[in-house]
C-alpha cells in the first residue's frame, strides 16, 4: 500500500495499479492462510486456558475496525482455573493390568495408595468387582472406559500430528503458489479433471513452478543456503 501511495503521489498510474494488485493478492493470501490453516489448527490444538492467554495479549497488539469485547465470561474463567486431573495421574498401574501402553509417569503415592492400586490391579486382572467406599465398579465397564480414554488420546495425538504436517505443507505451498495455483496443484496431484481454462492456466503457469521445484540441483542449493 505504501508503494501504491508513493506511485499515486508521483503521478505513475501504471505502478499504482501494479502495487495495488500486489497488495490485494497479499491480503487474499493472508486471509486464505488464516481461514484454512491458522484458525482451524488453533481451534483444534489450543485449550481454553491457552485461549484465555491469547485474549489477555490482544490489547498489546491492538485492534482495527472492531470494538474489543469485555473478555471471557466469568463462568468459563472459573472452569479453567483448576482443570480436572487426567485419569492416568491416579491409575497408571491399573492401566498396566489392561495391557495398555501409556508411557511412564512418576507417581508420588503413599503406601496406602500403592496397596489400594495393587488391590485394584489384582481385581481387574481377575475380572472381580472393585469396591470403592460405598460404590461397586464393574471390571469390564472400567476396562472399557480406560480403553476408550486411551484410544481417544491416541486419536487426538494422531490428529495433532496430521494438523502439524498439514500446516507445514500448506504454509510451504502458500509461499510458492497463489490460492488458485495451489488449488490446481492439488487437483492435478489428486487426479481430478481440469476444465479447458484450468488446464491452460496450469500448463502456462503452475507447471513451470512445479518443474522448478522438482529440480534436484535447485533443491540442493536451497538446503545449502539454509545452512549458511
Amino acid at each position: 500500500m505504501k508503494q501504491a501511495r508513493e506511485a499515486f503521489a508521483g503521478n505513475d498510474p501504471a505502478q499504482t495499479i501494479t502495487s495495488l494488485k500486489e497488495a490485494i493478492q497479499a491480503i487474499r493470501d493472508m486471509i486464505y492462510k488464516e481461514e484454512h490453516i491458522l484458525f482451524p489448527t488453533s481451534l483444534d490444538m489450543l485449550t481454553d486456558s491457552e485461549w484465555i492467554k491469547v485474549k489477555e495479549g490482544e490489547a498489546d497488539i491492538g485492534f482495527a475496525w472492531v470494538v474489543p469485547d469485555k473478555g471471557w465470561p466469568d463462568e468459563i474463567l472459573k472452569e479453567t482455573v483448576a482443570p480436572a486431573p487426567e485419569p492416568q495421574e491416579v491409575l497408571q498401574d491399573v492401566a498396566g493390568a489392561l495391557g495398555l501402553d501409556t508411557g511412564r509417569l512418576t507417581l508420588d503415592l503413599s503406601k496406602e495408595d500403592k496397596d489400594l492400586v495393587k488391590t485394584w490391579r489384582d481385581y481387574l486382572a481377575h475380572n472381580q468387582t472393585l469396591k470403592c467406599n460405598d460404590a461397586e465398579l464393574d471390571p469390564e465397564r472400567l476396562k472399557g472406559l480406560f480403553e476408550l480414554y486411551f484410544e481417544k488420546k491416541a486419536e487426538k495425538d494422531r490428529r495433532r500430528k496430521e494438523k502439524y504436517m498439514e500446516f507445514s505443507l500448506e504454509n510451504a505451498l502458500s509461499q510458492v503458489f497463489s490460492p488458485k495455483q495451489k488449488e490446481l496443484f492439488k487437483k492435478k496431484l489428486e487426479g481430478l479433471p481440469l476444465n479447458k481454462t484450468e488446464q491452460e492456466y496450469y500448463s502456462r503457469t503452475v507447471k513451470k513452478k512445479v518443474v522448478a521445484l522438482a529440480n534436484s540441483e535447485l533443491h540442493s542449493l536451497s538446503k545449502k543456503l539454509l545452512e549458511l
